[in-house]
């Protein structure tokens, strides 16, 4: 379900007992390594959520780089759904590390970091 809501795709996305991810959409099966960089991004960052929000009752969730290996319109699609994400599976606080500036029309918050010389301050 957070796989179709990243990827806005009608896709099954199975997390198998060898630890296997396996998508199943008109393609057919494939495994992880078959997918795109942008496919196993949404695939990944589906299976961060769903183990946060299986797992813990705090409703944070921290996403690293989210937007590596997606093209720009993944990217834009990230971000307009990351709102729909936090609302739909009770998610009270996303932290979102980014060199990229997808997220800030969507961002209540942003830090900007700089490193000078091999110390990183508040920009």
């Amino acid at each position: 379900m957070i796989y179709n809501t990243l990827s806005d795709e009608k896709v099954e996305l199975n997390w198998e007992q060898d630890y296997m991810i396996r998508v199943k959409d008109h393609k057919g099966v494939r495994e992880f390594r078959q997918l795109s960089g942008g496919e196993q991004m949404c695939a990944a960052l589906s299976v961060q959520l769903a183990l946060a929000k299986e797992f813990s009752n705090v409703g944070i969730a921290i996403f690293d780089e989210p937007t590596s290996n997606l093209d720009e319109t993944r990217c834009d699609f990230l971000a307009d759904t990351i709102g729909k994400v936090r609302d739909e599976y009770g998610f009270n606080q996303l932290f979102i590390i980014s060199h990229d500036e997808t997220f800030s029309s969507i961002t209540e918050q942003e830090i900007h970091l700089k490193k000078i010389k091999g110390k990183t301050s508040l920009a």
